[in-house]
């Protein structure tokens, strides 16, 4: 067993020092005091060793796992750092907390630049139904936040190492480590609930992909991805349970620069894209499998969603719905003069397009209304709108008809608009 005094303490712990090892950040005999920050460090052997870690958090309960080293207990301290390699690192952590019944622990992992270009992977596991304590706990749903942070602060301790890379000792068997330095960091801030932040720095310079995966199982989740930096890809497993995934910060989705996938599962989810804060034009798209475009560098791949809004800015925006899939799109336009066309919708698909404020041109088919067998409601809002229904390039007969506030035929469902409003005028080609 290895335990600290009072005050804010450091411990190191490297792979391959010891098993089934008890750390402490307080004195056994003294009760743990919460305005210490105590801190410990868990790092790879060696620069070239990759490193394979486990952390479960349970309350204020920790077990971390070391593939091929040690088992740990630690206890009472506020802070871990796990200190990768120049390998292929992978590090899962694992909270079963009880939202609201746990003290908050901070987990920094530090990702190096992988010789190889693979890129490390980090798990994140919330509230593992196995783990909590009957089904109303676990229903009772998640909050997670997902965003870059820069902050400035010492740099993770490293050992001194001789020409070989070997890590050199003291006279008392220590590792000797570099003198720190005080430096600014960008990393990916992952909140859960109230109990645990994940920082992960990337100090890599080269073109690997780096990934984190969250994985929220049961409950109704709430997940917040604010900001993705280029070159990490995320992955959003929701689990069964009414599922909410939003994507921007302040109304922006321009800082979505890294791959984002969100599979929801089962259960009667939502995705929402926010760009409403954005004042200038804007283009996107959203697809049978994807959303692109707002600024974003890939967008989001998207899988079991239930419904997708779309919530645009005030500038003069151009987007399109090209979705065959049954998923429910709610476009909402906001303010200025924009283009909004429906290409192709699923059957049994609703597409809902709010124009707001502006003078907005609607498009339903681009040349042909076949493709779009969904039904489409448009709502004029405010302003001078007009809405085309697009059916030029059909070759066979056809036969349409427009009665109160519905378009129907044209081998399509049905396009309603609503009466409230205005639509000031409309053509049917």
């Amino acid at each position: 067993m290895c335990s600290s005094d009072l005050g804010s303490d450091d411990i190191t712990w490297q792979q391959g020092d010891g098993a089934d090892t008890q750390l402490s950040g307080d004195s056994p005999n003294t009760e743990h005091n919460a305005e210490d920050k105590d801190q410990l460090l868990i790092a790879a052997a060696d620069k070239d060793t990759a490193l394979t870690v486990e952390l479960e958090k349970s309350n204020r309960n920790l077990t971390v796992t070391v593939a091929g080293a040690a088992s740990l207990a630690p206890a009472d301290f506020e802070f871990i750092r796990v200190v990768g390699s120049n390998a292929n690192d992978h590090v899962t952590i694992t909270d079963t907390s009880i939202p609201g019944n746990s003290e908050s622990v901070t987990i920094n992992v530090d990702l190096k630049a992988e010789t190889e270009n693979l890129g490390d992977k980090v798990v994140v596991n919330v509230s593992d139904p196995t783990s909590m304590q009957g089904d109303q706990v676990a229903s009772a749903g998640d909050a997670i936040a997902v965003d870059l942070t820069s902050e400035t602060r010492d740099s993770l301790p490293e050992y001194k190492r001789d020409s070989n890379g070997n890590v050199i000792f003291d006279e008392n068997n220590d590792p000797v480590l570099v003198e720190s330095e005080t430096k600014t960091f960008t990393s990916t801030e992952v909140k859960v609930n109230s109990s645990l932040i994940v920082l992960i720095d990337d100090d890599s310079s080269t073109a690997e992909k780096d990934s984190l995966t969250l994985n929220t199982f049961d409950g109704d989740d709430t997940i917040n991805l604010k900001s993705v930096a280029a070159g990490t890809a995320i992955n959003v497993n929701s689990g069964s349970g009414k599922d909410t995934v939003k994507v921007g910060k302040d109304g922006s989705t321009a800082n979505i620069q890294g791959e984002v996938t969100v599979d929801s599962g089962q259960g009667d989810d939502q995705l929402i894209l926010d760009d409403s804060a954005n004042g200038t034009s804007a283009t996107g798209q959203v697809d049978a499998t994807q959303v692109t475009g707002l600024g974003m560098k890939t967008g989001v791949a998207y899988a079991g969603v239930e419904e997708i809004q779309v919530q645009l800015g005030s500038g003069g925006d151009t987007f399109t719905v090209d979705s065959a899939n049954t998923t429910a799109t709610r476009i909402n336009a906001g303010a200025g003069e924009d283009t909004l066309t429906v290409k192709s919708s699923g059957e049994g698909s609703t597409t809902t397009i709010l124009s707001g404020a502006g003078d907005d041109t609607i498009n339903v088919g681009v040349g042909d209304t076949d493709r779009v067998d969904g039904k489409v409601i448009v709502d004029g809002e405010t302003g001078e709108n007009r809405l085309f229904v697009d059916d030029r390039n059909a070759t066979a007969d056809r036969t349409g008809s427009l009665a109160g506030n519905a378009i129907s035929g044209l081998d399509r469902k049905s396009t309603r608009l609503n009466s409230s409003h205005q639509i000031i005028s409309y053509a049917v080609f």
